[in-house]
């Protein structure tokens, strides 16, 4: 219930944060209820993952969730899915390069309710 709580009290001025932080808080999965927490922080705040962090932890077929942006620094060797809440358009450019798929958090909340087989890379 912190989380609701937490949502319920902070003033944010993007729509699109406010609604996806609900979204995450009724799939009562404890990993989207951990991303929606790293999400509910001011924006100055959220995590800025450069793609060769990425690499370092990403196998072949891994599904990333990234709780903030990907930068699009570095190279990704593997083909893999990354999720998050915004990407440079370099990264999309270097993710579909290797083979990989970007998407939104919103996307992958609607496939996946129960985020099993998900990394959650902070």
């Amino acid at each position: 219930m912190a989380l609701r709580k937490r949502i319920q009290q902070r003033d944010f001025t993007d729509p699109r944060i406010k609604h996806l932080l609900v979204q995450l808080a009724r799939t009562k999965s404890p990993f989207w209820i951990a991303v929606a927490k790293h999400l509910s922080t001011p924006s100055r705040n959220r995590v800025g993952i450069n793609l060769s962090q990425i690499n370092r932890q990403a196998t072949a077929g891994d599904t990333l969730v990234v709780p903030g942006k990907v930068l699009g620094s570095g190279n990704l060797t593997s083909k893999v899915t990354v999720v998050a809440y915004q990407f440079s358009q370099s990264a999309v450019e270097t993710i579909k390069k290797a083979g990989g798929e970007a998407l939104l958090i919103e996307e992958l909340v609607e496939k996946d309710k129960t985020g099993k087989k998900l990394k959650l890379v902070i």
